[in-house]
Parts: structure tokens; C-alpha cells; sequence
């Protein structure tokens, strides 16, 4: 149900197929073949993964107590994906899960990432580039955040060639399985479109004039 029905709605990774389970085609062809060898364990785990996560998730979040499945308040996946979501100004960030019934002031919709294997609760920083004045490039760039505890490396921040106009802010967002504590630095790779129709007409390097790296969980910038 994508729906909005209560006071707090939760939507980890967007409410559809849950990172580690299969899509709804590989869902469908591992349910037949175990369907076929009567492995109702294995027909089970195939079909149903993703309704099976919820029961998961709330089991961990009894058992939490670093990471606490915090979720943001957003307009839609596409905007929390894109690294809009996460502020959590006036408190509006409750946790999914057992502790839920804690933040009784907040309602609306929220997103939160997970990751694909145990244990699933995941750590939430988002990343902004801002162009200086450089005429648009073309291309794909790559991120390496080194965090107080630990390093993020190779960051995809576009998966397809993207223009970067200049004097502008561009976001996503970041997961990580581990708190890695608050952004020290972040390096900064442009790889230049690579067609020899168009590529020519693009410039080789992007200029960036600042980059802002947002810890979700305690809201450090």
C-alpha cells in the first residue's frame, strides 16, 4: 500500500522492492521454479521478501542502539533520492519502527533507505555540488567522501552523462551500512561525455565551487 493511511506513513526505499530482493520479474521466475520443487520455504522467501522485510525491520528496530531507522519527511522517493530530504528541523524526523510512538507531534509521509543485507538499518548523508562560472560540461562525476570514521569511496553522484549548467546546485543522496561520523572532505572527479559527435563541444573539467555534505542523523553540515 503506497497510500498515506496513518499519522505516520513509512516508506523504506520507496515502499516498492526492498534492497537484496529480487524484482518483480526475478520474483516471479524464482516463485515457479520453487513452486515446481514443492520449496514452499524457498517460494516464500522469493514471492513475498519485500512484505517479509517489514517484520524484519520492526524486529531490529526492538533490538537497536546505535542505528535507529531515523526517516525524513519528503514529497516523494524521487526528491529523497535526489538528496532534499533531510532536514529534520523542529524534530520532524521520527524512527520507523518500535520507536514510532515516541514522536506523537509529527505526521505525514517518510523515507528512509535500508540496506540489502543484515543488519538493515542505514546511516543517510546528502551531497550538493554548486557550479561556479564555467561555461556547461557534459559528463559523469564520481565522489570519494572521507568521513571522520571511515571513507565512502567511489561515489557515482549520475549514472548517465548529465549537462552541468553553471551557477547551479546539484544533489543526491548517499547511504551507508556504517556511521562514518561527519564529512571531513570530499574529492571531486569529472569524467568529460566520451561521444565524438557532441564531445568536442564541451569543455574538459567542471568547475565546482563549493560542495555541501549533510549527515542526516545528527544534522551536522
Amino acid at each position: 500500500m503506497i497510500q498515506p493511511v496513518g499519522h505516520l506513513d513509512f516508506y523504506p526505499n520507496g515502499g516498492f522492492d526492498q534492497p537484496g530482493c529480487n524484482s518483480h520479474l526475478g520474483k516471479l521466475t524464482g516463485g515457479i521454479m520453487s513452486a515446481l520443487a514443492l520449496d514452499y520455504e524457498g517460494f516464500r522467501r522469493e514471492v513475498g521478501c519485500s512484505h517479509v522485510r517489514s517484520i524484519v525491520y520492526f524486529t531490529e528496530s526492538i533490538e537497536a542502539t546505535a542505528c535507529r531507522f531515523m526517516a525524513y519527511p519528503c514529497a516523494s522517493i524521487g526528491n529523497f533520492m535526489a538528496g532534499k530530504c533531510l532536514s529534520c528541523s523542529g524534530g520532524s524526523c521520527p524512527q520507523m519502527g518500535f520507536n514510532a510512538d515516541q514522536f506523537r507531534g509529527a505526521n505525514g509521509s517518510y523515507y528512509l533507505r535500508t540496506s540489502a543485507v543484515s543488519p538493515f538499518c542505514s546511516y543517510h548523508y546528502s551531497v550538493a555540488l554548486s557550479t561556479g562560472q564555467s561555461i556547461s560540461g557534459k559528463g559523469t562525476i564520481h565522489l570519494k567522501i572521507v568521513a571522520a570514521s571511515g571513507t565512502i569511496d567511489d561515489v557515482q553522484f549520475n549514472s548517465d552523462d548529465m549537462d552541468f549548467k553553471s551557477h547551479s546546485t546539484y544533489s543526491i543522496f548517499v547511504p551507508s551500512s556504517k556511521d562514518l561520523g561527519a564529512a571531513q572532505s570530499v574529492t571531486v572527479k569529472f569524467q568529460k561525455i566520451n561521444s565524438w559527435f557532441t564531445g568536442w563541444f564541451y569543455p574538459d573539467n567542471v568547475e565546482i565551487d563549493f560542495v555541501t555534505v549533510i549527515r542526516g542523523e545528527s544534522q551536522q553540515q
